[in-house]
């Protein structure tokens, strides 16, 4: 799917169209449901999309063997309200959220055990470190961490912990972790790699027996329109969390744990532009734990909302302030993260829908659409020389790339765009002017100019 809607924008095909898909099984509606996790991954690409193409209509019906193809052929003529439809015993099912009650933490109810042998993947990444930091508070155990990207060796860590900056401070965690009186192994892996993990595998039969634990927190973000990745990029994005996952199933099917655990995100259930690929990956790991639901080993997707003071979120200035679901701290991330262990549940949210942010949002986005700036006093005598659509788009472009002057002949992309401010530059115009341009618009008439002058040729 991905690859023909690049192709279509490549080709120069205008993304003004219906797209409907239909799944079989791939996600948990009824409790006996026999989820296929790798048809969810549709579900993230199909919302993310519509943020990526606004004039692509595009909508996932879920099916099992016993929908009627009639009631597939009404939802194919409804309009797409609902952009994610199931179909159980041929009754209609939408996605929502149900509140759940999380006591906290009993002592004897500790699902870490002292002396346990615990696998994290991602393990010496920010998130990584902060679970294993506050799984050492808990008790004594052995970490073993581990990473596609290298890390120095022990005998350069207390040098690189005085020298401080970001690998010298991940050093610090791991001897304040080992002061503590737990242990840890750093392995070099790659967890979508089958035999560098057959490797970490026989390790720990040979030396530990087997593990109590698995944390998979191994992922790259994703980033970029999906008209504009290759599909390297994308792999590189969804290889940790679906590959990984099942490269490590291989190993829990055998081996009963206390707890499977994966880090997912809330972008799997709340589309974000940009981030078809990423929620697809997480989409999958959702669908997995479903699958898993009567599985000895307890499987678990936590879906977390941002993390405020460290991980993925921070490091790519994630406003805070727009969050659908409440960002956490890493002090209550832990706290949701401990209780959750003790938990029967497939699939979690640790944080809760914030109304009055949803209310605030929605006010913020109806002024910025229809809105338009004082001119500061520049070149006023030129500005009013101009036609009403060119100062009407310089005004958004301003907006969008925090300029307040440009080459008017330059590039979007050349001034600093990148696809992101795009998809908000194209909703923006769109609303203002009343016009259904789509993304491949703004790539034919890439500077302000052009766009001026296709738009006049329009209106």
């Amino acid at each position: 799917l991905h690859r023909i809607i690049k192709d279509a924008f490549l080709s120069g095909i205008r993304l003004d169209f219906r797209l409907s898909v239909i799944t079989y099984n791939s996600l948990a509606v009824l409790p006996y449901d026999n989820v296929l996790p790798f048809n969810s991954c549709m579900e993230g690409f199909i919302k993310c999309i519509m943020l990526e193409c606004p004039n692509i209509r595009a909508k996932l019906i879920d099916i099992d063997n016993i929908t009627n193809c009639r009631s597939v052929k009404k939802e194919l003529e409804a309009d797409n309200r609902y952009s994610v439809v199931a179909y159980r015993n041929d009754v209609r099912y939408l996605r929502t959220f149900l509140p759940v009650t999380v006591e906290p933490l009993k002592e004897d109810l500790h699902p870490v055990r002292p002396g346990g042998i615990y696998l994290l993947t991602g393990g010496y990444g920010d998130l990584g470190l902060e679970i294993a930091k506050a799984m050492a508070k808990q008790t004594l155990v052995h970490f073993i961490l581990t990473g596609r990207k290298g890390f120095p060796p022990r005998s350069e860590w207390d040098k690189l912990a005085l020298e401080g900056g970001p690998i010298g401070n991940k050093i610090k965690i791991l001897l304040d972790i080992e002061s503590s009186g737990s242990t840890v192994e750093i392995l070099q892996a790659d967890v979508a790699d089958q035999n560098q993990m057959q490797n970490i595998f026989d390790y720990i039969s040979k030396n530990y027996g087997k593990l109590n634990g698995i944390v998979h927190m191994a992922g790259n973000p994703g980033h970029g329109v999906a008209m504009l990745k290759s599909l390297d990029d994308v792999k590189n994005v969804v290889k940790p969390k679906i590959l990984g996952t099942m490269i490590l199933d291989s190993y829990v099917t055998k081996n009963k744990l206390d707890f499977f655990i994966l880090f997912s995100s809330v972008t799997s259930v709340v589309p974000e532009a940009g981030q078809t690929d990423y929620a697809s990956a997480n989409s999958f790991l959702n669908s997995y734990a479903q699958q898993k639901i009567n599985f000895e080993t307890p499987v678990m997707s936590i879906c977390w909302p941002a993390w405020t003071q460290t991980g993925m979120a921070v490091h790519h200035n994630v406003d805070f302030e727009k969050e659908l679901f409440v960002p956490l701290s890493t002090k209550k991330a832990i706290a949701a993260f401990f209780m959750l262990l003790t938990k029967k549940a497939s699939v979690i949210i640790p944080s809760f829908i914030n109304d009055y942010k949803i209310d605030k949002e929605q006010r913020i986005f109806d002024v910025d659409f229809i809105s338009t700036e004082t001119d500061n006093g520049i070149h006023v005598d030129e500005d009013e020389n101009k036609s009403s659509t060119e100062y009407r788009l310089r005004t958004i472009w301003k907006e969008i790339l925090g300029l307040e002057e440009f080459d008017h002949a330059e590039s979007f992309h050349s001034l600093g765009g990148d696809s992101i401010m795009a998809i908000h530059m194209l909703k923006r115009i769109n609303t203002d002017f009343n016009l259904t341009l789509d993304i491949t618009d703004l790539f034919a008439f890439p500077s302000l100019d052009k766009l001026t002058q296709f738009i006049d040729s329009l209106t």
